[in-house]
């Protein structure tokens, strides 16, 4: 079922596009083009880490428009630590938007409260990695975390922000607009972990989903 949170095209795109703000240089097809990936974009995805030794590299995240730009957010669903993420620019470049992202790292006594809103304390995945199994949630938990994704974030992410103390996360992530073969999109990083203190390189795979 398609959530009121993801309208098929926002009035404030439709309002920014009459306005010509999507009209980039004197070729209007980019800029329609553009627009259009952005709008087959929109909406959730579950992620997890090509490399089985990161197991707890998984978990959710929102594509969608504010503004003007193209963005993508999320939370790490696994670890010792709460991950909230956020892009903070981003530009097309063929057929990949690279994303620059910011991860907010929160130890968890103190962002429980924040992290049980999106996962209560007694709903944790069980266990399952596999993001197609919806790791592991029952359909009721499953919905409540996408629909606050998708509505309450931008303002919570700002919190996890205040709460991570100065354990912030830099990266880049350069994210396919094609499927591959296995219909995934895949997201190589290049990630500085602010707990770690170290610079790790990868791939995730992002699969679109829906509530």
């Amino acid at each position: 079922m398609e959530s009121k949170a993801f309208q098929l095209i926002p009035t404030e795109v439709i309002k920014a596009w009459t306005q010509g703000e999507y009209y980039v240089g004197d070729i209007p097809s980019i800029s329609y083009h553009h627009l259009g990936n952005a709008l087959l974009l929109r909406g959730w995805y579950t992620y997890d880490d090509e490399d089985e030794s990161r197991p707890d590299w998984a978990g959710v995240a929102k594509v969608d428009i504010r503004g003007p730009v193209l963005s993508m957010g999320g939370l790490r669903l696994f670890g010792d630590h709460m991950v909230f993420w956020r892009t903070v620019d981003s530009y097309v470049r063929d057929d990949k938007i690279f994303w620059f992202y910011k991860g907010y790292n929160c130890a968890p006594e103190s962002a429980n409260g924040l992290f049980d809103k999106y996962l209560k304390k007694d709903r944790r995945p069980p266990g399952s990695r596999s993001p197609h199994e919806r790791f592991g949630l029952e359909d009721e938990d499953w919905r409540g975390l996408l629909l606050n994704l998708a509505t309450d974030f931008d303002v919570d992410v700002e919190e996890a922000k205040r709460l991570c103390q100065g354990n912030i996360d830099n990266g880049m992530l350069e994210f396919g607009l094609s499927l591959d073969p296995e219909g995934f999109r895949q997201g190589k990083y290049h990630h500085y972990g602010s707990v770690v203190k170290q610079q790790l390189i990868g791939c995730s795979r992002f699969t679109k989903t829906k509530v």
